[in-house]
């Protein structure tokens, strides 16, 4: 009996018919299909992510390499030397928030590919998901000590870029949020429109 309405919603979202969307007993049809268990898996999945951004600010934080220190008060290159001495200082909690960015990165990219599943080709139209798959690999190549200097040289970048997507993707995440969705809506457009413009 599910399957009729929910089909003819999936119809409406195909062909773009926004009018019948809007309509009463379409919007009363999704605000139930919300209440028994969207909302319930929007809240655990936006929960896990605001874990994973929290933990990833905290690591990026604590890993900066270009912070100077007591003794040493000029901005150094980040070779595998000092790699290792940054990791030194770190904390306890230095070390189980790096591990917790691990677990959790990896989680989000099952998650990832289980949308890729489900959506087949549909996945790839979305910006959102690249932004995603840039994020989580960046952010755990970042995180996991690299043996070559090269691949070392390159973790300021990947720190910033991770830092950067994760708060925009965070960013996004509140755009579904009914309250201030709107204004996330208004953020993107201008952004989109000043992009263009300076292109």
């Amino acid at each position: 009996q599910e399957a009729v309405p929910l089909t003819a919603l999936d119809k409406m979202v195909k062909y773009d018919r926004k009018d019948l969307l809007l309509h009463p007993v379409s919007s009363a049809l999704l605000e139930s299909r919300w209440r028994s268990y969207g909302c319930l898996v929007f809240t655990l999945n936006a929960l896990l992510y605001v874990t994973y951004v929290i933990f990833l600010t905290c690591v990026v934080t604590m890993m900066n390499p270009l912070r100077p220190n007591d003794t040493d008060s000029h901005i150094g290159n980040l070779t595998t030397g000092n790699q290792t001495e940054i990791n030194d200082k770190l904390s306890y909690f230095g070390h189980v928030c790096q591990v917790m960015v691990v677990i959790l990165a990896h989680l989000q990219l099952i998650k990832e590919l289980i949308q890729m599943y489900q959506l087949r080709l549909n996945y790839f139209t979305d910006l959102t998901n690249y932004l995603e798959w840039t994020l989580y690999v960046t952010s755990i190549l970042y995180v996991v000590p690299a043996g070559t200097v090269a691949v070392n040289s390159y973790r300021i970048e990947m720190g910033a870029v991770a830092i950067f997507l994760a708060w925009i993707v965070l960013l996004l995440y509140i755009q579904r949020i009914a309250v201030v969705g709107i204004y996330v809506v208004m953020f993107v457009e201008v952004l989109k429109t000043l992009i263009l413009v300076m292109s």
